[in-house]
C-alpha cells in the first residue's frame, strides 16, 4: 500500500519519494538506511517497489538494521516508567566520569581564568591549583568541561558501536564507563597515555634531532605483534565498509591498545632508558605511530581524542 483510500500517504510513500530524489537529483551510488530492525519488512517492500518502478539503483539500496537499546531488566517502556531520558543520562554520565576520572583535577583546578566557566562542572573557586604527580600542568574548569564532554561522547558512541548491529544493545552505565575493557574511556586513556609518554620523552632533553629511526631495531616478539596490528588497519577499515558494521574497528582498536600496553609495560622497552639514541628515537616514533592510528580509528567512529585525562 502506497496511498490510503482517502489519499493520505504512509511511511512507504515518503520513502519512495525520497529515493526518487536520491536517484534523479543526487545520482547516488548507494543508499544505506540505518533504521531499527523492526522495519526490515518495510524496507524489503520499498526496495521491491523501486525495482518494479524501473529504478536500477534499487539494487544498491541497503537497510542496515540495528537492535534496540535495552536495560539488563529488559526493554525500556514509558508505561513501566523505566525509560532513561537524555537529561538523566547526561547527569548520570557526568557524575560517574567526574567521580572516576576528573574529580582529582576538579579538587585542585586553577580557576583564575575568568573565561573558563562551565554549566556542567562545579569547580570551587576558592581552591588553588596544587601540583601533584598526576596533575603537573594545571587544569582549569574549561579543561575539565571539555574533557568531560569528550569522555561522555566516547562512552556512548563506543558503547553503541561495539555491538553487532543485529543484536540489542544492553546499557549498563558502570560497564560502559569502565577504565578497563572495550569502552570509550579506556580507548581515550590508551591514547592519552601515549601522549603523556611522548611529552615526557620530548621534555627530557635526551633526544638527538639529527638521529634517524631504524625500524629494524623493533625486532622483539611484542613489537612484532604491534607492527602486525598497525599493518592490519586499512584491511580492517575495508572490512567494516564491506559489512556496514563498525564492530570490527572497535575490536581492532582495543587489540592494538592492548598490544601496545604489553610492549610498553615490558621495562626493557623503555624509551628514556634506551641503550642508544637511535633506539630511543625509533621507539618514540613507534609509539607516535600507534597513537596516530588510534586517533584516526576513533575519529572514524565519530570520537574525538583528548591529550590528557
Amino acid at each position: 500500500m502506497v496511498l490510503k483510500s482517502d489519499g493520505a500517504g504512509l511511511y512507504a510513500t515518503k520513502d519512495l519519494a525520497l529515493a526518487r530524489r536520491k536517484f534523479e537529483e543526487f545520482k547516488i551510488d548507494q543508499s544505506v538506511y540505518v533504521v531499527d530492525a523492526a522495519q526490515t519488512l518495510h524496507f524489503q517492500q520499498v526496495f521491491k517497489v523501486l525495482e518494479l518502478m524501473g529504478y536500477e539503483q534499487a539494487k544498491y539500496c541497503v537497510h542496515l538494521p540495528y537492535g534496540q537499546v535495552v536495560l539488563p531488566s529488559g526493554k525500556m517502556s514509558s508505561r513501566v516508567g523505566n525509560v532513561i531520558y537524555f537529561s538523566q543520562l547526561k547527569k548520570l554520565l557526568e557524575e560517574d566520569i567526574m567521580k572516576n576520572y576528573l574529580g582529582k583535577y576538579a579538587d585542585g583546578a586553577d580557576t583564575s581564568n575568568s573565561s573558563a566557566t562551565t554549566n556542567s562542572v562545579d569547580v570551587p573557586s576558592q581552591k588553588t591549583y596544587v601540583k601533584t604527580e598526576r596533575n603537573t600542568d594545571g587544569w582549569n574548569s574549561a579543561d575539565i568541561s571539555k574533557t568531560l564532554q569528550a569522555i561522555s561522547v566516547a562512552t556512548i558512541k563506543f558503547g553503541m558501536l561495539h555491538h553487532d548491529t543485529t543484536k540489542d544493545v544492553v546499557f549498563v552505565l558502570n560497564e560502559w564507563t569502565s577504565k578497563s575493557g572495550q569502552t570509550g574511556p579506556y580507548m581515550l586513556y590508551a591514547y592519552t597515555r601515549i601522549q603523556s609518554i611522548c611529552r615526557e620523552v620530548e621534555a627530557s632533553g635526551l633526544l638527538d634531532p639529527n638521529v634517524k629511526p631504524d625500524y629494524s631495531l623493533l625486532s622483539d616478539d611484542q613489537a612484532r605483534v604491534v607492527l602486525f596490528c598497525l599493518h592490519e588497519f586499512w584491511p580492517t577499515i575495508d572490512s567494516c565498509v564491506q559489512k556496514n558494521n563498525p564492530v570490527t574497528l572497535t575490536d581492532y582498536l582495543f587489540d592494538l591498545s592492548k598490544a601496545f600496553s604489553s610492549w610498553y609495560d615490558n621495562k626493557s622497552n623503555s624509551i628514556l632508558k634506551a641503550e642508544t639514541p637511535q633506539l630511543r628515537t625509533t621507539r618514540l616514533n613507534f609509539v607516535k605511530s600507534i597513537a596516530a592510528v588510534i586517533k584516526l580509528g576513533l575519529n572514524l567512529l565519530g570520537i574525538k581524542t583528548v591529550d590528557r585525562m
